[in-house]
């Protein structure tokens, strides 16, 4: 979601949402980037149809991606 795109009113832009943590330091987690990414979405008024997480580095050959609901 780097860019805003201009549509007209009866186009809705659809989002899926991507939070990824690795690390485990504390600084940062999956619902902290959740959050913000949510409130960005409704800031430039696109539709959140998909939410996916990742709480593993992407090194590890076991990790599971998680698909959450909006």
């Amino acid at each position: 979601m780097a860019s805003r795109h201009t549509f007209s009113n009866d186009v809705s832009v659809k989002a899926a949402l991507y939070a990824r943590v690795s690390t485990d330091d504390g600084r940062q987690t999956v619902a902290n980037q959740v959050r913000q990414l949510r409130e960005l979405a409704v800031a430039r008024e696109f539709e959140i149809f998909r939410e996916y997480t990742d709480e593993e580095t992407g090194a590890s050959p076991s990790r599971t991606a998680t698909a959450c609901g909006s």
